[in-house]
């Protein structure tokens, strides 16, 4: 059925490689405990009425080399662990750190030795350990492709109404996809793309919520040649964008060794306080950005969230009782800090002790987060009849964002009483 469906043409974007998922999901049971009742069955059944055949005997030599290999998974996490490492990180020497996320079934091998470990050791199974489990079934994989129908919803939803900074943010979310798509067919190009970054200095991530219009088309379309192309052009928006600002590391995120991803080796750059913490704790370290409706916010948040979240990371690394605590205990001290540091950077935002603009984005955010999509649209369309005041939150100034607040507190107002009645 998985087959049929993923050759059957449209459906098959929603879940492609139904051969590869078959065989993955068939290859972990077959070389796990959970053939052992079929396998020592079937075993029994031959040995008292005839011959085993060869093919009986080799499923029941992989099921039980398989779950002999999960015991040498868990010495291998112990190992790893000792060097607060994360459940994909390989260490191949001299301070290497291969990342070996996605390499099927050693991935997986890995994953399992953690889950494992943890079981063992009384501690709970995280929900991103879980989740990463099944990211390597392609499970995970399964799932995000299923979003897309979830996105072209949410694209006909806004489409139709009045809102034109939502219907703005829709149609790039559409132009992303649409980009997306058609970078699959330059994925072979990615290795030679990186190397041409590398040694141009161009290598930068960017980031694409930070785009408008059809450069999210061409940024999303491009990221696999996009430093081949600016090899003989001269850098454009719509191609080269804005840079990646995440609150985990300070500076340009780049790969440090794209000549190791031409043999399907992702080596990772030296780790921070903050992700060798994440990794302690079994966190995913981008949970740490801020995520809000406005992305030229975001970017700055997580820009100024960084350095200080480096140091109160690198303190809990020096801690004894960190080290000596729970994995519950570390992601509760872990949380802590990390709520600790963004209430600090968001108080200095609305001070403005971090300049004016971010004063103006921060009040964005907050009016971004305080009012659903409803009170959000009916405001603005006020504003514009009355005002003649355009564009989405992030457009506003610091005045008109205290006009729009004011005119959704009076929408809300009269929705509340309405309710009453």
């Amino acid at each position: 059925f998985a087959e049929t469906f993923s050759n059957t043409p449209g459906l098959g974007t929603l879940l492609p490689f139904g051969r590869f998922f078959n065989n993955v999901v068939a290859t972990a049971y077959q070389w796990s405990p959970l053939a052992a009742p079929q396998q020592f069955f079937k075993f029994a059944k031959n040995l008292y009425t005839k011959e085993p055949e060869v093919t009986d005997m080799d499923a029941f030599a992989r099921m039980l080399v398989g779950s002999t290999a999960l015991r040498l998974a868990m010495d291998y996490d112990n190992e790893r662990q000792k060097k607060n490492l994360g459940v994909y990180d390989v260490d191949v020497g001299g301070g290497t750190i291969v990342d070996a996320k996605n390499t099927f079934p050693f991935s997986l091998w890995l994953a399992a030795g953690r889950v494992l470990n943890n079981i063992r050791n009384g501690e709970q199974v995280t929900p991103e350990l879980q989740q990463e489990i099944g990211t390597q079934l392609v499970v995970g994989q399964l799932a995000r492709d299923a979003q897309f129908a979830n996105d072209i919803n949410n694209l006909l939803d806004v489409l139709t109404n009045v809102d034109e900074g939502a219907r703005a943010a829709s149609v790039d979310g559409f132009y992303k996809v649409g980009g997306n798509f058609i970078s699959g067919f330059t994925r072979p190009l990615d290795a030679i793309n990186k190397t041409f970054g590398f040694a141009m200095g161009t290598d930068g991530a960017k980031d694409v919520r930070q785009a408008e219009g059809m450069n999210v088309f061409t940024q999303s379309a491009t990221k696999y040649v996009d430093n081949i192309i600016e090899a003989f052009v001269d850098k454009t928006d719509s191609i080269t964008g804005k840079d990646l600002e995440v609150a985990t590391r300070s500076g340009e995120i780049y790969d440090p060794n794209p000549f190791a991803r031409i043999f399907g080796i992702t080596i990772k750059p030296g780790r921070t306080a903050t992700e060798k913490v994440y990794s302690m704790a079994e966190m995913h370290p981008w949970t740490a950005n801020e995520r809000t409706k406005i992305p030229a916010y975001d970017k700055a948040f997580n820009g100024l969230v960084a350095p200080m979240l480096e140091v109160y990371t690198q303190e809990l690394l020096n801690d004894p009782r960190f080290k000596q605590a729970t994995l519950t205990q570390q992601r509760g001290m872990l949380k802590k800090r990390l709520s600790d540091v963004k209430k600090i950077v968001r108080d200095r935002m609305e001070k403005g002790y971090t300049g004016g603009q971010n004063t103006v984005l921060r009040r964005a955010a907050k009016a971004a987060q305080k009012y659903n999509k409803e009170t959000t649209r009916e405001a603005l369309r006020l504003m514009k009849e009355q005002m003649g005041i355009t564009g989405s939150l992030e457009d506003l100034t610091y005045r008109e964002l205290e006009m729009f607040m004011m005119y959704a507190d009076y929408i809300e107002g009269i929705q509340e009483e309405v309710g009453k009645l």
